[in-house]
């Protein structure tokens, strides 16, 4: 199993219509690559004070569903 794991950190430009939007292009990723075995993504909780603002994690049964 591969778990393939993105954070991001927004700067204070990005709007909460940009948020919408990525979230809703990503929750089409799943059905549009079949080699993923399972898939999240939302927003951080902010219980750190350094912790990122939003995270993707994409599980894939081997290396080359993920390098595909």
């Amino acid at each position: 199993m591969i778990r393939h794991v993105v954070v991001f950190r927004w700067n204070d430009s990005v709007t909460d219509e940009q948020l919408s939007a990525m979230s809703a292009a990503l929750d089409a990723l799943p059905a549009a690559i079949s080699e993923i075995v399972a898939y999240r993504h939302g927003p951080d909780l902010g219980l750190a004070p350094a912790t990122s603002d939003y995270s993707i994690t994409a599980d894939f049964a081997n290396v080359d569903d993920f390098a595909t």
